[in-house]
């Protein structure tokens, strides 16, 4: 069997500034890339070097992934508090509880998109301010006290890279 018939997954970093190939069927398989390309090519290396390993072994290889097809159903279990909340929460908007549902699940998606690109603004402009603030001395990290008033908003966020990082997806 070739590496020609499994997948790979081509996405970009933040942490190793770079585009990251990765093939699903083999744990541990990756490349790495400055372009898209680069990676492919560099984790398509090394699934060629892990199936003849596979084969000089005797190993049977895993079967190759295939596309897969929904349905545009699956079914959820609730409690029954829930349920009862839904069915009324659609009867006052005078939906079906399946279009109420689905209604709900695109703006729980749409909104965890936008809290991770907001985050993502956050930590740039973060990383911003902090370079601005401390070029020239050591960089400590950043902490809030208990009393702070805003410090409960700030709980999770990580400051990573540093004030001239490229790639930033906030407005400047």
């Amino acid at each position: 069997m070739s590496s020609v018939a499994y997948s790979f997954r081509v996405v970009w970093s933040d942490e190793d500034e770079a585009f990251v190939a990765t093939c699903p069927e083999f744990e541990g398989i990756s490349g790495i890339g400055e372009s898209a390309d680069v990676a492919l090519a560099e984790a398509q290396v090394a699934l060629h070097l892990m199936i003849e390993t596979y084969q000089q072994e005797n190993w049977p290889l895993p079967p190759p992934a295939s596309l897969q097809s929904y349905s545009g159903q699956f079914r959820i279990r609730v409690p029954r508090g829930l349920h009862s909340r839904l069915a009324e929460a659609a009867a006052d908007e005078g939906v079906s509880l399946n279009t109420y549902a689905v209604g709900l699940l695109s703006g729980g998606v749409g909104e965890a998109r936008a809290t991770k690109q907001v985050q993502r603004c956050i930590e740039d402009v973060f990383t911003r301010l902090r370079g601005d603030l401390l070029s020239g001395f050591p960089q400590q990290p950043i902490r809030t006290s208990a009393s702070a008033p805003y410090a409960s908003a700030f709980e999770g966020f990580s400051l990573r890279g540093n004030a001239t990082a490229g790639g930033s997806t906030c407005p400047s």
